[in-house]
């Protein structure tokens, strides 16, 4: 996400360019994480999205990344995390 978001790669002593045709919009992002991978197994009917009937494997977080400044993408941190729709960790 923060890659996409500001056109940057993050390093331990710097930060890479990436070139602007390479960067994708925050909602594009979420969808290769998610829906994208799911359509590419052939397992969208049971994972990809939260719908009834599918896994919910997802997380909680302090930030909104879909809109929060770019600059804070990194600074967000899991506050729960759910794997078949069970609290797995909690911060």
């Amino acid at each position: 996400m923060y890659q996409a978001a500001l056109e940057q790669v993050p390093n331990k002593n710097h930060l890479f360019r990436v070139e602007h045709a390479q960067v994708l919009a925050p909602h594009e992002v979420l969808k290769s994480m998610t829906t994208w991978p799911a359509y590419a197994g052939f397992q969208e009917q049971t994972m990809g999205s939260l719908s009834v009937g599918k896994y919910a494997d997802f997380v909680v977080l302090d930030h909104d990344i879909m809109t929060v400044p770019p600059e804070r993408i990194l600074d967000t941190h899991v506050i729960e995390t759910y794997v078949g729709g069970v609290e797995v960790y909690r911060r």
